[in-house]
């Protein structure tokens, strides 16, 4: 669709005082000048602006694009106690069990070097297996009593 133009076209006056320079549309006084505009090209504000690509450029709301980036999803969620319990019993381990649980878990072996700190309030422990049984982590974490993760580094 081609959009219609209009074309603007006013008289404007330009006046010298001593105290300052205005514009008006109409003289403002005997030493008024009245100046030659060029030509305004306005589009029909209906009809949408031509892009040379022959697509739009990509709209983007604000509040998104300063929005930082969300971070993937954590399968951190704790299991309920059945399904703890029955990791327990099959010697599995779990994200949220407690110290306790982990052990009874791995009825074959202890933990061969454990680590702590503290942080912030926070207290963090890691357990290292060597000897371990087919399936279990290398390494257990937990954040106050808790598995927060495992795995082998």
């Amino acid at each position: 669709m081609i959009s219609q133009c209009i074309y603007a076209q006013s008289e404007v006056y330009r006046c010298v005082d001593e105290d300052a320079v205005r514009y008006s549309d109409q003289p403002c006084g005997p030493n008024a000048e009245q100046l030659t505009l060029p030509e305004v090209l306005r589009t029909d504000p209906v009809s949408p602006p031509a892009y040379s690509t022959g697509a739009a450029p990509r709209y983007e709301p604000p509040e998104k694009k300063n929005k930082p980036k969300r971070r993937p999803a954590r399968p951190d969620f704790c299991p309920d106690v059945r399904e703890i319990t029955t990791a327990v019993r099959l010697g599995r381990i779990k994200l949220c069990m407690t110290k306790e649980q982990v052990l009874a878990a791995n009825r074959r072996s202890e933990p061969t070097r454990q680590s702590y700190w503290n942080d912030q309030g926070d207290l963090f422990e890691y357990w290292y297996y060597s000897a371990r049984p087919e399936g279990w982590p290398r390494e257990v974490r937990f954040k106050n009593g808790v598995v927060r993760s495992f795995g082998n580094p």
